[in-house]
C-alpha cells in the first residue's frame, strides 16, 4: 500500500470530518485523538499497525491543519464581516458583466492582516480595471456563506463579497503587478482572439473548451442545460481531460523526448493559472507533471500516489476546498477510471483483440487506433461514471443514464476541437485572418456536438431523477452488486453486472412512469430560486404555472428537466400569470426544449417588449396563443379542470396578471401569481372560491399578498412558498404568521427544494 495515500487518505478523512461535522475544538480533540493512536502503534512491528499508523499520522496533521488554517487565514475574513467603511485592495481579475453591473476579484489588506480575497460588486457605471490597479472605496463587506448559505465561494479562496457604495478611486499599480497578473493579462489576450477569429455561434463552447471561462457558455443555458442532461457537461469544465489534450499536442509537436517533457511543465503550470486554478486543473496538473517528472528522472509513475499528491497540496492551500463540487466530481472521477478504467477495458478490447470476427479490426492500423479510442472512451465512461453517481445524485438530483453512449458520440469532437482550436489561436496572434479561417474547423464541430446533445436530450428518461424512490433503489440495488462483485471472483462479472442493472434500471423507469401517472393530479412547486414555475399533471397531461426564477440554472431548464423525469416529451399548456422575470424569464427556453401546444397569458402592455418577444417566439413556434383578458378561460387536464381567471386589477403589471384555480374532485390548488391583498379582495368577490388543498402564497411570501381574508375564504391545508435568496425580506414574517394562525402547513422551496402534493385516484 502507498505511504503517501494512506497518509492522505488520513489527511483528507480530517479535513472533511472538521468541515462537515466536528468544527474547530472538536477537530483539535480528533486530532489529539489520532496523535495518540499513532504513537501507540510505534509499539506494534506489524505491517498493518504500520499502516493504520500512517493514517493515524495523516488524521492528525489534517485536524491540526484545519485549525491552523482557520486561525491563520480564515479568521480574518470573519473579522470583516459586517465592516462598513474606506477599502484599499487591489483588483486580481478583470472585471465581468453582471444582470446589474460588473464583478471582479479583488485582494483586500488591512494594517497587518494577510491578503483577504473577495468578490467586489459593482453597480452601475464603474471605471476600466485590470489586473494590479489598486482602488480605494466606501462600502461594506459580507461573509458569502452569509449570502448564499453555503460555502461554494469560501472553497473556491474567496470568503467575502464587497460592496461599493461610492465611485471607485484609482490609485495606481500594485508592485510586480506585470509578473504577478501575467497569467490573468494572457488569458485576456487568449480570450480576446477567439472573440476576434471565432463566429459568434462556436465562440461561448470554444471559450469554455479552450480557458476554462464559461461566462458566455452560462448564458447559452440550452447548449450548456442538454450538456448536463446528457451527462457531457464535463467536456466544458475544464479539467484532467483537457490538460491530457494539451499535454498530447505538445508530445505530438515536439516529440516524447526529455526535453519535450520538461518544456510541458511550465505550459501546464500557464494553463493552470489561466484557467483560475480550478480544483479539477490543478488535479489533473500535477498528475500530468510527476508523469512527466517521472519520464525524466526515469523513475515509475504511481497513479494512485500521484492523485494523493494533488489533493494533499489542495487541501493544504485551502481546507475549504473539500467541500467544492468540482473537487469531489474530479477526484472521485479519477480515482474510478483507475480502480475500474484498465478492468474495463480489457474487457470490451477482448472481442477486437482474441475474437476471430472482429480481429480483422485490429489488423488495420486505422481501424485499431478507432476501435482502441471507442474502448478508452468506454472505460474511462463507466470508470469514471462507478464514483461519481453518488455526488451526481445528491448534488443534481439527477443521473444521466446516456452519459457513456454520448461520451463515444462527441468526445473525439471534442478532443479535436481543443487541438485545432489552440492552434487557430496561435496561428490567430501571428497572422488573424489565417486564424479565422482555420477556426471554422472547430467551429463546425461545436454544431456536431451541439446536434448530438440536443438530439439524445430530447429522449425520454435520458436522465433519472432521485425524487424517485424507484431510482434510489436502483442506485442502492448497484452499488450493492457492485461491492460484491468486487469481493469475490465470479467469470463474466462485468457482463452480469451491466445487463442486471439495466435490467433494474429499466423496471425502476417503469414503476416510475407508472407511479407519476397513477394519481389523478400531481402538483410540483419547482425550486427556481426567487421566482415560481408550478409543474400540473393528470392522466398523461401536463400544464406549467409560469416559469421564471433566479438560479444560475435557467428556470426553462429546470422546468424541462421535471417534465424529462416524468417521461413527458411536450407540455399541453404554459400559463404566464404575467410577464415579470420572476415569472417568465425561463419561458423562451421551455419553449425552446419542448413543445407546447397552448400558450395562456394575459394581454401584454404596449411597451411590455419582452412580454410580445414571447408572444411573437410562441407563434413562430407553431403554439396555439390565448389571451385572457374579461372572460374565464377553463380547459380539461386529463381528470383535473383548470379554470384561468383574468385580471382584476390595474394598478401594475403585479394586480394585471392571471390566476388559476385547478380542480380533480375535491381537492383544488390555487395559485395568484403576485397578486396583492387589494385586487385579493376583488378576486374573493369575484371567484366561486372551493375548499382549497394546496394554496400557491401569492408574490412568494411577500408581507402585501396572502391577505388574511384569503385564507380565512379558501381555509389551505397546504401553503407553499416558492421563494429564494432576495433583498425583500422574502418570506415576511407578518405572512408567516397570519398561515401558521390559520391552521395550514407551510412549505419553502427555499428551505424544502421542489414541493410536491399527489392526490390518489378518486
Amino acid at each position: 500500500m502507498r505511504k503517501l495515500a494512506l497518509f492522505v487518505l488520513g489527511f483528507s478523512a480530517a479535513i472533511f470530518l472538521s468541515q462537515y461535522f466536528l468544527g474547530r475544538t472538536a477537530g483539535l480533540v480528533l486530532a489529539g485523538a489520532a496523535a495518540l493512536v499513532a504513537l501507540a502503534l510505534l509499539i506494534v512491528k506489524k505491517k498493518p499497525a504500520a499502516m493504520l499508523r500512517i493514517a493515524a499520522f495523516g488524521l492528525a496533521v489534517g485536524a491540526l491543519w484545519n485549525f491552523a488554517y482557520h486561525l491563520l487565514f480564515f479568521d480574518h475574513a470573519v473579522a470583516l464581516n459586517g465592516y462598513k467603511g474606506g477599502v484599499t485592495a487591489v483588483v486580481a481579475d478583470y472585471p465581468q458583466k453582471t444582470d446589474y453591473g460588473v464583478k471582479t476579484e479583488i485582494k483586500i489588506q488591512f494594517k497587518t492582516r494577510p491578503w483577504v480575497n473577495a468578490t467586489l460588486y459593482l453597480f452601475g457605471s464603474s471605471p476600466e480595471l485590470s489586473p494590479g490597479n489598486i482602488i480605494h472605496f466606501e462600502g461594506e463587506l459580507v461573509l458569502a456563506s452569509e449570502k448564499v448559505k453555503n460555502d461554494y465561494f469560501a472553497s473556491r479562496g474567496v470568503p467575502l463579497f464587497a460592496y461599493a457604495d461610492s465611485e471607485i478611486e484609482l490609485g495606481g499599480e500594485a508592485e510586480h503587478s506585470g509578473l504577478r497578473f501575467f497569467h490573468k493579462r494572457a488569458a485576456k489576450a487568449v480570450k480576446d482572439k477567439i472573440a476576434e477569429i471565432f463566429p459568434d455561434f462556436s465562440r461561448p463552447f470554444m471559450t469554455a473548451i479552450l480557458t476554462g471561462d464559461r461566462a458566455l457558455l452560462n448564458r447559452e443555458t440550452y447548449l450548456f442545460s442538454v450538456l448536463a442532461t446528457t451527462g457531457a457537461a464535463h467536456v466544458v469544465a475544464v479539467s484532467g481531460m483537457h490538460v491530457a489534450f494539451l499535454v498530447n499536442l505538445l508530445r505530438m509537436l515536439f516529440g516524447k523526448n526529455r526535453a519535450a517533457n520538461l518544456l510541458c511543465i511550465p505550459v501546464i503550470l500557464l494553463f493552470m493559472a489561466m484557467t483560475g486554478f480550478a480544483a479539477s486543473v490543478v488535479r489533473a496538473g500535477i498528475m500530468q507533471i510527476t508523469m512527466l517528472l517521472g519520464a525524466v528522472l526515469r523513475r515509475d509513475y504511481d497513479d494512485i500516489t500521484s492523485l494523493s499528491l494533488a489533493l494533499l497540496i489542495l487541501l493544504m492551500l485551502n481546507p475549504v476546498s473539500i467541500k467544492n463540487g468540482g473537487l469531489q466530481l474530479s477526484f472521485a472521477a479519477t480515482l474510478g477510471i483507475i480502480l475500474f478504467g484498465n478492468k474495463i477495458y480489457s474487457r470490451v478490447s477482448a472481442p477486437f483483440e482474441k475474437g476471430r470476427r472482429l480481429h480483422r479490426l485490429y489488423r488495420n492500423p486505422i481501424s485499431r487506433k478507432a476501435v482502441s479510442f471507442v474502448c478508452a472512451v468506454i472505460a474511462s465512461s463507466f470508470g469514471a461514471l462507478a464514483l461519481t453517481i453518488p455526488f451526481s445524485a445528491v448534488m443534481f438530483g439527477y443521473v444521466s443514464v446516456v452519459a457513456p453512449i454520448v461520451n463515444i458520440l462527441i468526445l473525439w469532437a471534442v478532443t479535436l476541437a481543443f487541438s485545432v482550436g489552440l492552434i487557430c489561436v496561435l496561428v490567430g496572434f501571428i497572422f488573424a485572418p489565417a486564424g479565422a479561417i482555420l477556426a471554422w474547423v472547430p467551429s463546425a464541430l461545436t454544431l456536431y456536438i451541439s446536434g448530438v446533445t440536443t438530439l439524445i436530450a430530447k429522449l425520454p428518461f435520458a436522465s433519472v431523477y432521485t425524487d424517485s424512490i424507484y431510482i434510489r433503489a436502483w442506485l442502492v440495488f448497484m452499488y450493492a452488486e457492485l461491492a460484491f462483485l468486487s469481493a469475490v471472483k465470479v467469470r463474466g462479472k462485468f457482463t452480469a453486472f451491466l445487463v442486471s442493472n439495466l435490467a433494474v434500471l429499466a423496471c425502476s423507469i417503469c414503476f416510475a412512469y407508472v407511479e407519476a401517472g397513477s394519481g389523478s393530479l400531481t402538483a410540483s412547486v419547482l425550486d427556481v430560486g426567487q421566482g415560481q414555475s408550478v409543474v400540473l399533471s393528470s392522466e398523461g397531461k401536463t400544464a406549467i404555472v409560469d416559469c421564471g426564477g433566479s438560479l444560475n440554472a435557467n428556470a426553462g431548464d429546470i422546468a424541462a428537466e421535471q417534465l424529462a423525469s416524468m417521461g413527458e416529451t411536450q407540455l399541453d399548456a404554459l400559463i404566464l400569470t404575467h410577464f415579470h422575470s420572476d415569472h417568465a424569464n425561463g419561458a423562451l427556453e421551455l419553449m425552446r426544449r419542448v413543445k407546447i401546444d397552448k400558450l395562456i397569458v394575459p394581454q401584454p402592455e404596449g411597451d411590455d417588449e419582452y412580454g410580445q418577444y414571447v408572444l411573437e417566439y410562441a407563434a413562430s413556434k407553431g403554439t396555439e396563443i390565448i389571451t385572457v383578458t374579461y372572460t374565464d378561460y377553463i380547459m380539461d387536464l386529463g381528470l383535473a379542470e383548470l379554470t384561468v381567471i383574468p385580471p382584476l386589477g390595474a394598478a401594475n403589471d403585479n394586480e394585471r396578471g392571471l390566476s388559476v384555480i385547478c380542480t380533480s374532485g375535491r381537492f383544488d390548488i390555487l395559485i395568484t401569481g403576485d397578486m396583492s391583498s387589494d385586487t385579493e379582495y376583488r378576486f374573493i368577490e369575484y371567484a366561486d372560491i372551493p375548499k382549497i388543498e394546496l394554496l400557491v402564497a401569492g408574490h412568494h411570501g411577500s408581507r402585501y399578498s396572502t391577505s388574511e381574508a384569503l385564507l380565512e375564504i379558501a381555509e389551505p391545508d397546504i401553503v407553499a412558498i416558492s421563494v429564494g435568496t432576495n433583498p425583500y425580506g422574502h418570506p415576511a414574517d407578518e405572512l408567516l404568521s397570519r398561515v401558521q394562525e390559520s391552521g395550514a402547513e407551510v412549505y419553502r422551496t427555499d428551505k424544502n427544494g421542489m414541493i410536491t402534493v399527489k392526490l390518489g385516484k378518486q
